[in-house]
């Protein structure tokens, strides 16, 4: 008795390829705005870029929870929490992980099981690796948080000309 389907065929094209140019056209907005009109180095630029994509899951979670309930309270995040730093960093993210984790594995499942057979397996498996940047992000910087000194080392560290590229 077969419970999986031995073979699943990619999204057509044209509908992949929306993700992917809605991706590149709000990143090129991005680089453009915070180049012209913020001035701001590339290091700068792409800082927050990260941040700002780390921010998508939590603000589509926001707005879903305030269109279906109503009388919730704001929970702030913890600043500076230094026990057990680590583990609270993770846990805030674990929905985040959970997304990364299955979309990593989808990537991988399509390719080892399937191949890339066709151009439109080959974009689906970048749209579903697209798609995981914004949870990657949200790791990386609740880890960073978790961890504020060394960031803030870094960036003393480095040579002032290399912090207004």
């Amino acid at each position: 008795m077969l419970l999986f389907p031995r073979h699943i065929d990619p999204p057509l094209l044209e509908f992949s390829f929306l993700p992917l140019f809605l991706f590149v056209f709000k990143l090129g907005k991005l680089i453009y705005l915070y180049q012209r009109r913020m001035r701001c180095g590339l290091l700068q630029i792409a800082g927050a870029l990260f941040a700002g994509i780390a921010l998508s899951h939590t603000i589509a979670s926001a707005v879903l929870q305030g269109l279906f309930t109503q009388g919730l309270p704001f929970f702030r995040t913890p600043k500076n929490a230094s026990p057990h730093a680590f583990l609270r960093a993770l846990s805030s993210v674990r929905e985040e992980m959970l997304f990364v984790c299955v979309l990593f594995s989808l990537a991988y499942l399509l390719l080892r099981h399937q191949g890339i057979t066709s151009i439109d397996m080959h974009v689906w498996v970048v749209v579903l690796l697209v798609q995981a940047l914004p949870y990657c992000a949200a790791v990386f910087i609740s880890l960073l948080s978790a961890f504020p000194a060394v960031a803030i080392r870094k960036m003393k560290a480095m040579p002032e000309d290399e912090k207004s590229l």
